[in-house]
């Protein structure tokens, strides 16, 4: 397998695997959305107050919740690099299949678009680590961890179910990071096309300068026929 095809294959499994990665971001953040009745728990901040029907002796009253626009931000990120990465399948198995070679117009293209991707996910991987980070900071005031909070009933908010939140979000950060790493490897190898496709029109052009130098000299140096 050449080279070209090496680079193809890599693309096309940091591809796949991108694709998987995606369903981790939007199905349990949109499952914590319907929990939590709509809310965003990302950021959200609230205060505690004693309570002895709860099961940890405190009650949460929640100040304000998270805004929509960040939990939307990462399952609109999740639908992106999933239409995306299985697009991107499609077209680089097709190559893989019948053993033929992107333009470089193509790879070009795909390097754009995929190093918007990364830069996007790399956000969107950050808001949720640092939205857990705070949410969590929250809960542990009088909950000695933030796992442990999903299996007690603490929340004095209606409609709200808090079982399985730091599961779900936990699924989404680890496919908000996995993700970025696969675009990122496939950001790197579609410019290493780029790059190699630049540096066969550079020996092309200088093969052919060379191939007219040796033209003009064969011609300069033919006699003259009297």
């Amino acid at each position: 397998m050449g080279i070209g095809n090496t680079l193809l294959l890599s693309q096309c499994t940091a591809y796949l695997l991108a694709l998987v990665l995606s369903f981790f971001m939007a199905v349990p953040m949109g499952q914590n959305q319907r929990n939590f009745d709509g809310k965003c728990l990302l950021y959200a901040r609230g205060t505690w107050s004693v309570n002895s029907t709860s099961d940890v002796g405190w009650k949460m009253d929640i100040t304000y919740w998270g805004s929509q626009s960040v939990c939307n931000y990462s399952i609109y990120m999740g639908i992106v690099t999933m239409i995306v990465a299985f697009v991107q399948v499609v077209r680089t198995s097709y190559f893989l299949y019948k053993g033929l070679d992107s333009s470089f117009l193509d790879a070009f293209v795909s390097f754009v678009v995929n190093f918007i991707l990364t830069t996007m996910l790399f956000t969107s991987a950050l808001i949720v680590t640092m939205g857990l980070s705070a949410w969590c900071q929250e809960v542990t005031q009088h909950i000695s961890m933030c796992e442990e909070a999903q299996y007690s009933s603490w929340l004095n908010w209606k409609g709200i179910d808090t079982s399985s939140f730091y599961i779900q979000l936990g699924m989404v950060q680890f496919g908000s990071w996995c993700g970025w790493v696969c675009w990122l490897i496939a950001t790197m190898l579609t410019g290493l096309r780029v790059y190699n496709y630049h540096q066969r029109e550079d020996i092309l052009r200088s093969l052919q300068r060379e191939k007219d130098r040796m033209l003009g000299t064969n011609t300069e140096q033919r006699p003259l026929l009297i």
